[in-house]
């Protein structure tokens, strides 16, 4: 059986390059560089910063529930059903880009971006918990979790 012709490469010269089926490759092989190596798997610090979130977003809903507050009011008008889904993805994905590509911006921007939604997530959680505050205190944590994500969708110019 006789290899497929590819335009502009010639089988014959690259012999021991071939497919599994004995055909050759469409390209010329090349020599090794040092971008061709083994992506580096970096777990530890995206990884603990997931936890982290994911353990900030639970304290947060075991406090709405203690709160006496119920599944229906968080998917209503609260933010805590939304903010906690964007909080969890984003800080997953980040992570998984993180542990394969440590200091890729776009992993960094998503960490950076369920931060903040954790951060809102968090004062949701504390304002709406069992315990009293005092009003100045509820409106600075109010005030924090309502602004603590707006740096996030916001690009420089």
């Amino acid at each position: 059986m006789r290899a497929p012709t590819v335009a502009g490469v010639r089988p014959h010269l690259c012999p021991k390059e071939s497919r599994r089926d004995g055909s050759a490759l469409p390209w010329p092989p090349r020599a090794a560089r040092s971008d061709d190596g083994h992506m580096p798997l970096k777990r530890d610090v995206p990884v603990a910063v997931f936890a982290a979130v994911t353990l900030a977003v639970l304290a947060a809903w075991a406090s709405w529930f203690a709160g006496g507050l119920t599944f229906g009011d968080a998917a209503g008008g609260s933010y805590l059903l939304t903010n906690s889904a964007m909080a969890v993805t984003f800080t997953a994905f980040g992570a998984f880009v993180l542990a394969y590509r440590p200091g890729q911006r776009i992993g960094l921007l998503f960490m950076a971006y369920g931060a903040c939604y954790t951060v809102s997530v968090a004062c949701l959680g504390v304002v709406s918990g069992p315990w009293t505050l005092s009003p100045g205190w509820e409106r600075a944590i109010d005030l924090i979790g309502v602004t603590v994500w707006i740096p996030a969708p916001v690009r420089s110019s």
